[in-house]
């Protein structure tokens, strides 16, 4: 059996580390951070959004030329370095990509490139994925979805306001797809009104902390998790032979087989700090991020709203329809609230705060990105800088304007407010390592091992090569049991 160390406890780190257990394999996981405590903080808006108390202190540079606030400016990014990586303040949306995202499609700015694998070739993954993180949907209600394969579990209740929404909005509309299970994990009651975008110490959210780590634990001595262990750089020849992973402390560590699983800008900050990075230009190229943003519908009563987020619309998203539409998915938010839309002055056109807190939905909208070369990591001193150039802006705002169209034949609508989410919005970041079958066009193979070297593999989502226009995190934990099954048997 070979000793495998995984450095990262996100979604994909933790998927991976699963069937290397099951095969009697030794993991050792290696965490930056440690475990996000369990407080009544979680569930402050105070505390997450305007303290910012779970993020990373720390600040990078903007390299993105001739944009608003590049060339060099500071920013916050959005990342929490916790066991469970960032997933531990997601929103646990979980949707399966399309068959059409693994094809090539042509955009007026740009080409999403084939994936080298084929939307089959994940399909076995994505059940196993869906069953881990009990996602609950339903698969009938979205012409979009790839399988009638029912979900694990039903899809949760709309609230009244949102199902009036539906039946409102002259457009497809369906149960949004979440991985959750709400009967409470601990001393910690479940609640969703603070479930989106914040920490869950009752667990039932589902993220890595809470579906996989017991799991991993059980399967004996095999598993040991270190947490306040930071990779400074992974040791080798300029070959590709791994001597091992050394930590920020000065300790050296080996094993056999090393996976990388800190996400897609710190995996790519991890081989650019590390003699690795020689062995291809393409190592931190072609950064992609969803094009976001966040969207405010006023309306001209109070919603009793709890929790919204069970709203899904691919209307406009349909990657496998003659003549495709893609400009993008949207989804609702949780549920803000005044503090929270007091820290957005761009909502102010709405009113103030404590007025339109209880009129107000809040929805999210995703465009695909494109890789582009020129949008990439790259290290400057001890400092990161992020480059990137927005592509596909037109069809993002069209997205937008179609829905707000739609919005206008609703009851009770009052007006609409939206901003494109900057820089530091870093959630949904892929492809700075992507996979593919020729190594002077990607980073990795097609089991996701880095080209020039036998020893290292990458598990999160830095071996997209396209976006997608839809949540990835599914994806990657898909993807990670598919390379942890392939890892198992050799």
């Amino acid at each position: 059996m070979s000793q495998f160390i995984i450095i990262g406890s996100g979604p994909g780190g933790t998927a991976a580390a699963l069937p290397l257990l099951q095969q009697g394999h030794r993991v050792l996981m290696l965490e930056r951070g440690d475990f996000l405590p369990k407080e009544p903080d979680n569930r402050s808006t105070q505390a997450v959004y305007i303290d910012r108390k779970y993020r990373t202190a720390e600040r990078w540079s903007d390299g993105t030329k001739g944009t608003e606030g590049g060339d060099g400016e500071k920013f916050q990014p959005w990342m929490h370095y916790h066991v469970g990586g960032n997933a531990k303040l997601y929103g646990a949306a979980l949707y399966r990509f399309r068959p059409g995202d693994f094809r090539e499609t042509r955009y007026a700015e740009g080409v999403s490139p084939a994936w080298p694998l084929s939307y089959e070739d994940f399909a076995p993954y994505y059940d196993a994925a869906e069953a881990l993180y009990t996602v609950c949907g339903n698969r009938a209600e979205d012409t979009t979805e790839p399988t009638a394969r029912p979900y694990p579990q039903s899809g949760i209740k709309d609230e009244a306001a949102i199902a009036q929404l539906k039946r409102d909005l002259k457009i497809d509309t369906h149960t949004l797809a979440l991985g959750v299970n709400p009967q409470s994990q601990n001393e910690w009651d479940f609640r969703f009104d603070k479930f989106d975008a914040y920490p869950d110490p009752s667990l039932g959210k589902s993220d890595p902390e809470a579906r996989l780590l017991d799991k991993l634990r059980a399967l004996g001595d095999a598993f040991e998790l270190r947490t306040q262990s930071l990779v400074e750089c992974i040791e080798s020849s300029y070959s590709g032979t791994i001597r091992g992973v050394r930590l920020t402390s000065g300790e050296r560590l080996t094993a056999d087989v090393y996976i990388l699983a800190a996400g897609a800008i710190n995996s790519a900050r991890i081989l650019l700090q590390s003699a690795l990075k020689h062995t291809s230009p393409l190592i931190g190229a072609n950064y992609m991020a969803h094009l976001s943003t966040t969207g405010c519908a006023l309306f001209d009563r109070d919603l009793q709203l709890t929790f919204a987020k069970t709203f899904g619309s691919n209307h406009w998203y349909r990657p496998d329809a003659p003549g495709p539409q893609m400009l993008g998915s949207i989804q609702t938010q949780g549920k803000w609230d005044a503090v929270q839309y007091g820290d957005e002055p761009w909502t102010r056109e709405l009113g103030e705060p404590e007025d339109i807190a209880n009129r107000c939905i809040e929805f999210f909208f995703m465009t695909e990105d494109l890789p582009l070369p020129e949008n990439r990591i790259t290290l400057q001193g001890d400092g990161l800088t992020l480059s990137r150039r927005l592509t596909n802006l037109p069809l993002h705002r069209e997205l937008i304007n179609k829905f707000e169209s739609a919005l206008k034949e609703v009851p009770n609508f009052k007006k609409f407010a939206s901003s494109l989410m900057p820089i530091d919005w870093c959630t949904h970041q892929c492809g700075t390592l992507a996979f593919g079958e020729d190594p002077n066009r990607s980073v990795l193979d097609t089991n996701c091992r880095l080209h020039t070297s036998d020893q290292l593999y990458v598990c999160d989502a830095s071996f997209f090569p396209s976006s997608s226009g839809l949540n990835p995190t599914l994806t990657v934990i898909a993807n990670a049991l598919r390379v942890g099954e392939h890892l198992a048997k050799i």
